[in-house]
């Protein structure tokens, strides 16, 4: 998943891929997506989802659940075996699990229908925030085997690099920041996913435990990401480098 195919530009007119089955969604969400300086590829099913992704640069991928032949969820996990791009997905049930399962396979939000263009806006926004995040200055964090990359937003652990998505790598960018402290769950979910955003502990819960895996950190010794109940999280303090 080295193949970052998001773009980090501080100005661009980002480039998102619109998979969805229904034609009249499709135009009007298609349709205000423009009118906001976006450029716009539509896609009527999952198939043509993944053509159009492996052909042209996207900075972000919108995914309706249920596309025909392949559905969003498919779609996505084909995808996050070679790409951190970011990945809304839409939903017409508004169950929990639902949602968790979105966040399990690595998308980056999931957005419930009916919903209004002012709220898929914020989301597109706060996704494309994380993604140009940055610190204020130019360093890097070391923890034991652990490095954080701040300005080139990139993770190793033992010098080999880690496929982070977007959110994931927020997480750890507001983890690191605040080293050897703990960090709520309201604060990660308020500083990531926005103060617009809706969450419960259980959606951090799952990219907490997706990121764990990928730092190779056993949730039993917590070597890296520590929990603390009533507390929320922190990372072990470290060292930072300014450059």
């Amino acid at each position: 998943m080295n193949n970052l195919k998001h773009s980090t530009r501080s100005n661009f007119q980002a480039s998102i891929l619109l998979a969805a089955d229904d034609i009249a969604s499709r135009k009007f969400i298609s349709t205000n997506l423009i009118q906001h300086n976006y450029q716009v590829m539509l896609a009527a099913d999952g198939n043509q989802a993944l053509d159009i992704y492996k052909v042209k640069p996207l900075d972000l991928l919108i995914l309706d659940l249920s596309l025909p032949h392949l559905d969003g969820c498919e779609v996505c996990r084909l995808i996050r075996q070679q790409s951190a791009v970011p990945i809304i997905m839409l939903s017409d049930k508004g169950g929990e699990d639902e949602i968790v399962q979105c966040f399990e396979i690595g998308s980056d939000d999931c957005i419930i229908k009916p919903f209004s263009i002012a709220e898929l806006l914020g989301r597109i926004r706060a996704i494309l925030r994380r993604v140009r995040l940055t610190a204020p200055i130019s360093s890097t964090f070391h923890c034991d085997d652990l490095e954080i990359n701040f300005e080139n937003r990139r993770a190793y652990i033992d010098h080999q690099e880690i496929d982070l998505t977007a959110t994931e790598f927020s997480i750890l960018y507001y983890l690191a920041l605040n080293a050897g402290k703990p960090v709520s769950c309201d604060y990660l979910l308020q500083n990531v996913w926005g103060p617009e955003h809706v969450l419960n502990n259980r959606v951090l819960w799952v990219n907490i435990s997706r990121l764990r895996s990928k730092i190779k950190d056993i949730a039993t010794s917590e070597r890296y990401i520590k929990s603390r109940f009533g507390q929320g999280y922190f990372l072990r303090k470290g060292s930072f480098n300014f450059q």
